[in-house]
């Protein structure tokens, strides 16, 4: 059998798209509820040829399907999926076993109680906050065995040294706590928070993370991250009070000096990178503290 030939994409292909087009396509269909897939191109180079690669985003809205027929003979209401590599053909419809599975995944039926939690933070409407306390705690309203508890103790309290992120705010003294997910009587999560900006912000502390020397790997610099839709992220997101012009001021200062990566796969690839690169990155390390200067 013959290797295929790889022919690549022309840039003059009048039918490509980028993201924003094919975003754009999608939007304009008739998708049911108005929510339709999210979609990322990514060009890969192999020699002088290109290759685009159409990345669909997992999602929790599954399935997608359209309530008016489409020009290209795809019927309203019928839901369409790929199995053991094959996509359902135009005029007929998935299995009836691929599309409870759709469905299940939509509510979370399948899902452990650590999922369910983390899919609720999304939400800060479905929570009843607590009216404060010695112990804080937010339930969720529609089941209150889920539970958010916020305790500040005498070992959390004022760090005489804070750390970085701390040093742009206006009030840069700080204060710890202890933020603890339960379902039940069960912990799913406990995390430590910080109080910024004398206690007029507070979020999940951010996770750590280290950039290698290649040429001396026990001598790693740190710095500090969340990971889009990760535990702390969205706790980060939940706590952030939307409605306080001095909470979204110290959240902004925050933010300067925390990175935030779309997946931990984008974590490991900008480590790995500027591993790699690490004289590229003492070289812009340097420049950035003559600026300073």
């Amino acid at each position: 059998m013959k290797p295929t030939k790889w022919s690549g994409v022309p840039d003059d292909d009048n039918n490509r798209r980028n993201t924003e087009q094919l975003t754009d396509f999608l939007m304009e269909q008739r998708f049911a509820n108005g929510i339709c897939p999210q979609v990322q191109v990514e060009t890969l180079s192999h020699g002088s040829l290109q290759v685009d690669v159409i990345v669909i985003k997992a999602s929790q809205e599954v399935p997608f399907y359209l309530y008016e027929s489409h020009e290209y003979d795809i019927r309203p209401g019928v839901v369409y999926a790929r199995q053991n590599g094959r996509n359902t053909p135009r005029n007929k419809s998935a299995s009836s076993y691929a599309i409870e599975r759709l469905w299940r995944h939509r509510f979370l039926l399948d899902a452990t109680p650590y999922e369910h939690f983390l899919a609720a933070l999304k939400d800060h409407s479905a929570w009843t906050i607590s009216e404060g306390g010695v112990v804080e705690r937010d339930y969720l309203t529609v089941a209150p065995e889920y539970t958010i508890s916020f305790t500040s103790s005498e070992d959390n309290q004022k760090e005489p040294s804070p750390e970085f992120y701390c040093c742009n705010q206006y009030d840069t003294r700080v204060s710890y706590f202890t933020i603890v997910g339960r379902y039940h009587q069960t912990a799913l999560f406990k995390r430590q928070g910080v109080y910024l900006d004398g206690m007029r912000y507070r979020t999940p502390t951010p996770d750590w993370g280290f950039l290698s020397n290649p040429n001396r790997p026990w001598d790693s610099e740190s710095y500090k991250f969340y990971v889009k839709e990760s535990e702390g992220w969205l706790l980060h997101k939940y706590l952030l009070d939307e409605q306080s012009d001095e909470a979204l001021s110290a959240y902004r200062k925050f933010m300067e000096n925390v990175l935030v990566y779309e997946a931990e796969s984008e974590r490991a690839s900008f480590e790995e990178f500027v591993e790699n690169n690490w004289e590229r990155y003492e070289s812009l390390k340097r420049n950035a503290v003559r600026i300073a200067a």
